[in-house]
């Protein structure tokens, strides 16, 4: 059971959505509005396993009130969460009826985990989306990966955004290139990749000439 919110300024659309999540076990709060989806965070201290974000959202109660939403507000918050400590490490997928490619492209430079078009009442899409993030959410344990290569974390954005980099990454089976001047920690990070690998069978080859 995973512990999701549901961010839609329609509350019938919360109120299908949370019927359908609940009956697949999970425990749903819904918010109509971005101020009462932030002061929940809040009240639970950020222990949230999946956020599902609108595109099309009101910031405030008045403007919920006043049928006001704005298209740049859901990106707006899917920037400020994934600025904050306590919830960047979150998933996101969000949901719109009418996403551009403007939109698109600025949930993917936000780090969105997916984006999903509402339009349709097949459930079963959102289902696989939100078990594919949640399993790689539970996954993966940077922390302890980190620790296993005496690795050591620094407190800046920067490092911090890269990690976030890696953990989405090291799970696929993507190939990736790394490229750097010497020392810059190309091999660490390589180490980190490859212990992150939930599929991995061989040791690593450091190929280095």
């Amino acid at each position: 059971m995973a512990h999701i919110l549901f961010v839609d300024d329609i509350p019938t659309t919360c109120a299908r959505y949370k019927d359908a999540l609940e009956g697949e076990n999970h425990k749903v709060k819904t918010a109509n509005y971005v101020q009462e989806a932030r002061d929940y965070l809040r009240y639970v201290k950020g222990k949230c396993d999946l956020i599902i974000l609108d595109l099309d959202l009101p910031e405030t109660k008045r403007e919920f009130d006043n049928k006001n939403t704005n298209r740049d507000t859901g990106i707006k918050f899917l920037r400020e969460l994934k600025d904050k400590d306590k919830y960047y490490r979150i998933p996101v997928i969000m949901l719109s009826a009418k996403v551009t490619a403007t939109h698109f492209q600025q949930a993917i430079d936000a780090d969105v985990f997916d984006f999903i078009d509402k339009t349709g009442d097949d459930y079963n899409v959102l289902f696989n989306r939100i078990e594919n993030a949640l399993q790689i959410n539970s996954n993966i344990d940077v922390e302890q990966a980190m620790h296993n290569i005496e690795m050591f974390p620094l407190k800046s954005k920067l490092f911090r955004n890269m990690i976030e980099i890696v953990r989405k990454i090291a799970p696929t089976d993507a190939n990736i290139l790394l490229t750097g001047e010497t020392g810059t920690g190309k091999n660490l990070i390589a180490e980190l990749i490859h212990e992150l690998d939930l599929i991995r069978v061989n040791p690593l080859v450091d190929c280095t000439v």
